[in-house]
């Protein structure tokens, strides 16, 4: 099975995903870091081509990944805008959305990684905003990760019993 994370930028998903794969004796990807090395290119650097070039090396990236098996992915925040994206993750395994208190992400964000913000962290109000909606929508379940451990616990109890 694969477990696709997803949330808004500054969650923790990388590093959640990370810790939930290991969690659960499962192997650990993140899809920017996919995206990196197969483009040979940053994500600052796809961008800069235009969202439309990104989208596209995502969305390339999110098809190999999903050919895989007990695997963790921890997606880029907006994988979620393209309905083929999500028709594919939730095909091909199960979308976790997971998310902290909006105040708290915005005490620990680093704005200067990620395009859509523009090195403005007030900008992230606006696009949970309008990718909660999406983020609902996609996931199979929503968990909160405010205190990792006992986050990490329900969704392991949750994937034994879809897995069963």
């Amino acid at each position: 099975m694969l477990v696709y994370i997803v949330g808004i930028s500054g969650v923790g998903k990388s590093s959640f995903g990370a810790m939930l794969a290991d969690y659960i004796d499962y192997q650990f990807c993140d899809l920017d870091d996919f995206i990196v090395a197969r483009e040979a290119k940053t994500i600052t650097a796809l961008f800069e081509q235009g969202e439309a070039t990104f989208r596209a090396a995502e969305k390339s990236a999110l098809r190999a990944i999903s050919r895989l098996d007990n695997v963790v992915v921890a997606t880029g925040g907006g994988i979620i805008e393209d309905a083929e994206n999500i028709e594919l993750m939730r095909q091909t395994g199960k979308v976790i959305f997971v998310e902290r208190p909006l105040a708290q992400i915005m005490t620990t964000l680093e704005v200067a990684n990620r395009p859509l913000l523009e090195g403005d962290a007030e900008r992230l109000i606006a696009l949970y905003d309008k990718r909660l909606p999406l983020y609902q929508a996609a996931a199979d379940r929503r968990f909160d990760i405010t205190q990792r451990r006992p986050a990490l616990r329900e969704i392991a109890s949750y994937l034994n019993q879809v897995a069963s």
